[in-house]
């Protein structure tokens, strides 16, 4: 078939009804999807819910100051507030889904049940807190990757999956990748895309990991930089797709 560009009011419609379809999905199924389904200017990001919990969700902006970046949370997944961190509700099997507009990058993290915090209470958090992290559309610097992630540096409070769509493919530095996610939090290690607790270089710590008192021992880095999945922004389009799949145990 041949591949057209979806663009306006009818690609936000087929966008909603493919993340729909996905919702049914096990994640390992959606590489068979046909990339037919999505061809789209600019890369989408959506969100769905496939636990039965109501999660409220954070979304937290970076690139704050730079104007070739959304700056503002207002009507970012349906949020009304105009800041640089918002929050809205995802209800169970809820999706949601966001594009940016042409010429914006959209740089940030999304966080699931809390805010992003370095160094979350032990108590409420006995295992920390992990979060998407993403840098799209910002092919309009020059060469220039868009990045996804799932960083569990300061911990795991959830399991986040994440499967891509369209555009150019992805690639961890070596192999290509179509979907990863994050396990328990001594077992990242190994995982593409993934950031193990407290490993905030993906091979080792370094002074930048926060400093955090009474924290558990810190996870075995990666053998090798697998913690970005990334391409090349002028191949940008398509959709990713980030899924919260429950509260870690």
């Amino acid at each position: 078939m041949k591949k057209q560009n979806i663009l306006g009011t009818v690609g936000i419609v087929m966008i909603i009804a493919f993340c729909s379809f996905l919702v049914s999905c096990m994640y390992e199924k959606t590489e068979t999807v046909k990339e037919e389904l999505i061809v789209i200017e600019n890369t989408s990001l959506c969100v769905i819910n496939n636990s039965q919990d109501t999660v409220l969700t954070y979304l937290t902006l970076g690139s704050i100051g730079d104007t070739n970046y959304v700056q503002s949370t207002l009507g970012v997944f349906g949020i009304d507030t105009s800041l640089i961190q918002g929050s809205f509700t995802l209800l169970p099997n809820d999706t949601l889904f966001y594009m940016s507009p042409l010429g914006k990058g959209f740089n940030g993290n999304l966080s699931f049940g809390t805010p992003p915090m370095n160094c979350p209470d032990t108590v409420q958090y006995p295992k920390g807190i992990n979060i998407f992290e993403f840098a799209l559309n910002n092919n309009f610097a020059p060469n220039s990757q868009e990045t996804i992630d799932i960083s569990c540096v300061s911990g795991v409070n959830c399991y986040i999956v994440s499967s891509m769509i369209g555009g150019g493919s992805w690639n961890n530095g070596t192999d290509t990748v179509s979907f990863f996610g994050n396990s328990d939090l001594y077992k990242n290690t190994g995982l593409s895309g993934v950031f193990p607790f407290g490993c905030d270089s993906c091979i080792g710590i370094t002074p930048h990991t926060p400093y955090c008192v009474g924290h558990k021992t810190y996870a075995t880095p990666q053998k090798t930089k697998i913690c970005n999945i990334q391409r090349n922004s002028t191949t940008n389009g398509g959709v990713v797709i980030v899924r919260f799949s429950g509260y870690s145990k």
